[in-house]
């Protein structure tokens, strides 16, 4: 197997590294104090390790690995503040038997440099593919009665661990070293994914999309309760808040959408904002940029615009669809036979979005006398352009007609340009 490291650039152009692991890669976590990589792989005979990489070299600096017919579910890091900030590795697994039902592990690693001892042993003859420098030190394990499918650190000593269909928090007593169950949530189906703001907790599940849970920390009387909920019947792969009141999901059809906290407090039901069909199966999510990765291995950025833009982009996609001939011809991209993913037809219709793939040919690869074209085939779009451009102090809304369509045309590519450089991720 291998881990593969991409750089994506605003120069469209991007780069690849692979290095050597065991097994597949199923979970990768980058530690922000040692630098290094942290891969969690499936293997064969069925079971999985864990390594700590070095991305720059490649070396393995350290490995463990779990129990037959176990894998690993959820990788996290874990920051507790006591005396000093301590910092942990978090693994959760999940064990089949033919003898019981699914169950499994959280399991707690510190990861140190190691001692001269270690590296030594690390580096005799017959030892694993390990430089030694560093080690992964168990500290605590907790049997539990289903997958971990999800963690999640929360504050300065509090745990969120999915298991099965419930949510549990959990909290280090670092004075006494235990890990103590503080409270904990049970929700209609299994949790796949956790994310955390503050003690507001957003946990996506199978079969309901997303629940947004809070934490209300007290004196021996901790409470983890439900808030609000989307119900509308898609498989959470993955959910992160995007924005205060605003979170973000992908679902394994590959179907992307955006929810909304509602403000009145006896609401329970989350606003629907948006959503779109990739046409791909999606597996994680990443909320700073709202960039999508799929089972196939492409990254897809989704850009956050203006009302105005959303309108302008929509109009310019109209435009270009009743024009092929000026671009080559493409391949349909949503299901149903959609000419552009924001039209695909699905269980969720799309709402509030525009494909930018047309609005990429617009800029990228049509001269500027078919971008005029372009222009002139709409009144709509010239007229909006420019009525844009001249709030932005770009051009004026006047002038002569070939003049006004060549501005209202560079306006446009400017426009998309801007919207491709703030997405690169």
């Amino acid at each position: 197997g291998g881990a593969e490291i991409a750089s994506v650039a605003a120069s469209k152009q991007s780069s690849f590294r692979e290095f050597p692991v065991d097994g597949e890669p199923r979970r990768l976590v980058l530690d922000r104090d040692t630098g290094l990589l942290l891969v969690a792989s499936a293997m064969h005979p069925a079971t999985s390790c864990l390594c700590a990489l070095d991305p720059v070299s490649g070396q393995v600096q350290t490995r463990v690995q779990f129990l037959p017919s176990e894998r690993v579910c959820s990788l996290a890091t874990w920051y507790v503040q006591g005396p000093k900030m301590y910092r942990y590795v978090c693994v959760g697994t999940a064990q089949h038997s033919a003898q019981r039902s699914a169950s499994g592990r959280l399991l707690i690693y510190s990861l140190k440099q190691a001692k001269r001892r270690v590296r030594a042993k690390a580096a005799a003859p017959g030892a694993p593919d390990a430089t030694g420098a560093f080690e992964l030190k168990y500290v605590w394990e907790s049997e539990r009665g289903g997958p971990v499918s999800a963690l999640a650190s929360m504050g300065d000593v509090f745990l969120v661990v999915a298991v099965g269909a419930s949510c549990v928090v959990l909290r280090l007593d670092v004075e006494h070293r235990q890990v103590v169950e503080c409270c904990s949530c049970a929700l209609r189906f299994p949790v796949t994914s956790l994310d955390v703001d503050g003690h507001d907790i957003v946990a996506g599940s199978e079969r309901e999309a997303v629940n947004v849970l809070r934490f209300s920390p007290g004196d021996g009387h901790d409470r983890l309760e439900v808030l609000h909920s989307a119900r509308f019947g898609v498989s959470a792969a993955d959910a992160r808040f995007l924005a205060p009141g605003l979170v973000a999901g992908v679902d394994r059809s590959g179907y992307v959408f955006v929810v909304g906290i509602p403000e009145g407090p006896s609401e329970f039901a989350l606003d629907f904002v948006l959503g779109f069909h990739l046409g791909t199966e999606c597996t994680r999510l990443r909320p700073e940029s709202l960039v999508v990765t799929t089972i196939d291995g492409a990254v897809w950025t989704v850009m956050r615009i203006t009302d105005d833009a959303l309108v302008l982009l929509r109009l310019l996609e109209q435009a270009m669809l009743h024009m092929p001939l000026l671009h080559p011809a493409r391949p349909l991209f949503a299901p149903g036979g959609a000419t552009t993913r924001a039209r695909g037809a699905g269980r969720i219709p799309p709402a509030n979005v525009v494909d930018g793939a047309l609005a990429a040919v617009f800029a990228d690869a049509l001269t500027e006398a078919e971008q005029v074209q372009v222009v002139d085939s709409s009144p709509d779009l010239g007229r909006m352009a420019r009525e844009m451009a001249a709030r932005d102090g770009g051009l004026g809304t006047g002038g002569a007609a070939p003049e006004a369509s060549a501005s209202a045309a560079r306006f446009i590519s400017g426009l998309v340009h801007a919207l491709a450089r703030t997405g690169a991720c």
